[in-house]
């Protein structure tokens, strides 16, 4: 059997590929590296810039898809993490770690889930709950209020005066004799 020798194309394209892997490949790393190093946002948000850089160059890149859903988690933002996840699962299902990830990311999501609900439910009950104070019964409490503030004053005030005064004099006389 004779076999075709590749085209100038084919060699260009098979060149273009592998630089592309090995370019996206330091993306990752890099991406990796601003990951691991700082919880800022910033850092973070450049991060994600690098992962997509390595998406840009090698679309299948399993690494790349699980850096990205890390550091989304980093950023508190799951469900956007468990996409990402199960993409890399997609070009890499026999990744342990990657399934790891996605299971802490489903609890934490779900966790973040039950917390909002609790706290919807806090605000409806307070948005529910009337006030029953009337006009005559809060002007009262603000001249309580008042009355206590200026009762503050007041002891301050009997105080301050007290540390101006001065002693009494030994001598009671004009002549300057003491008594």
């Amino acid at each position: 059997m004779y076999r075709v020798p590749p085209t100038p194309c084919d060699m260009f394209r098979a060149l273009r590929e592998q630089q592309n892997k090995s370019w996206a490949h330091v993306c990752v790393v890099k991406g990796r590296n601003l990951t691991k190093k700082s919880n800022s946002r910033a850092d973070l948000n450049q991060a994600l810039v690098c992962y997509q850089q390595a998406l840009d160059l090698d679309g299948e890149n399993a690494d790349a898809y699980q850096g990205r859903g890390a550091t989304l988690i980093k950023l508190r933002r799951f469900e956007d993490a468990i996409a990402m996840f199960q993409l890399s699962l997609k070009y890499d299902p026999a990744n342990e770690q990657t399934r790891g990830y996605l299971d802490a990311c489903y609890a934490l999501a779900s966790r973040r889930a039950q917390d909002d609900r609790s706290a919807e439910a806090r605000r409806g009950y307070y948005e529910g709950v009337e006030d029953t104070t009337t006009a005559s019964e809060k002007r009262n409490a603000s001249r309580a209020r008042k009355r206590k503030k200026d009762k503050k004053k007041e002891k301050r005030r009997k105080k301050k005066k007290k540390k101006k005064r001065r002693p009494p004099s030994l001598t009671d006389s004009s002549d300057g004799e003491p008594s």
